[in-house]
This record gives structure tokens, sequence and C-alpha cells, in this order.
């Protein structure tokens, strides 16, 4: 009898480590799952912020570029814009 007992206690020993190491294995694969996904978020938000940051760079240079071609108009009349202005104001807006 004693005998059985000692082999259903080996069986259970050896059933326990063995879930241990399935346990301890899925918590690995997770982490891992878990720790890929951060990375792909990260460089997701690294290639979204390089666009932003060159969207404004251009939005940057093409205020710019429309300041340089306001200040280069003569002023005609002090108390309103000349034609090229109003034209190039008309030009944004559409």
């Amino acid at each position: 009898m004693t005998r059985i007992l000692a082999q259903v206690g080996v069986l259970a020993l050896i059933a326990s480590l063995v879930g241990w190491q399935s346990y301890r294995a899925g918590q690995s694969a997770c982490e891992a799952a878990h720790n890929a996904a951060m990375i792909e978020a990260l460089a997701e938000g690294d290639r979204l912020n390089t666009a932003r940051i060159a969207l404004k760079s251009e939005r940057d240079r093409l205020a710019r570029q429309l300041e340089m071609e306001a200040n280069e108009d003569p002023i005609v009349v002090t108390q309103c814009l000349g034609p090229s202005r109003v034209r190039r104001l008309n030009a944004i807006g559409n």
C-alpha cells in the first residue's frame, strides 16, 4: 500500500512540476508578445512624429514664403490692401 502511495506521490510531484513549467512558459510567451506589441507601437509613434515634423516644416516654409511675398509687394495705398495681396489671400481660401 505504501508503495502505491509513494508512486502516486511521485506522479503528483511530476504533474505539479510540469504544470509549473507550463505556467512559466505561458507567462514568458505572453510577456514576449506584449513587448513585441509595445515595440511596434513605439515604432509607429516615431513614424507619426517624423511625419508631423515634416508637415510642420513644410507649413512653416510656406508661411515664410507667403510672408516674404507679402513684404515684397509695394504699398500703394496705406488704407487698403493692394490687388496682388488680395489675390494671394483669395488663393489661400480656395
